[in-house]
């Protein structure tokens, strides 16, 4: 699977919401290509009998899995990043006097709608 193998989910801002779902689509293109990196791995007829199925099939499952393990990290990563800045402007709306309330109100639902938005990836 030719997925992207750099450490992203430390480089990438959950608050970056278009460049954290470009990641994602990034990462499901591998899903999307696996009946063709199946039939590339797998021999044809005549090459057979040189083959190790088991391992082939093991190192492809091995590595679709550690993918999935990935991505799925990285959006809970981010669930729970952008969760934790949601409570924290939330708190700081209600302390807040009148000339920064409206600033802050407006961020909070920002914050919302990203957590709302990076929620749906988990389903």
């Amino acid at each position: 699977m030719d997925a992207v193998v750099t450490p992203v989910e430390e480089t990438i801002s959950c608050d970056d919401f278009l460049q954290f779902t470009k990641l994602l689509n990034i990462w499901r293109k591998s899903d999307d290509r696996v009946r063709h990196e199946l039939n590339a791995l797998l021999p044809t007829a005549s090459f057979q009998t040189k083959t190790d199925y088991e391992k082939i099939c093991g190192n492809f499952l091995t590595k679709m899995i550690t993918d999935h393990q990935k991505r799925n990290e990285a959006i809970k990563r981010c669930v729970v990043t952008s969760t934790r800045r949601l409570d924290e402007l939330t708190q700081a709306q209600e302390k807040a006097d009148s000339s920064t309330k409206h600033q802050l109100i407006r961020a909070v639902r920002k914050q919302q709608l990203l957590v709302c938005w990076i929620s749906i990836f988990r389903m």
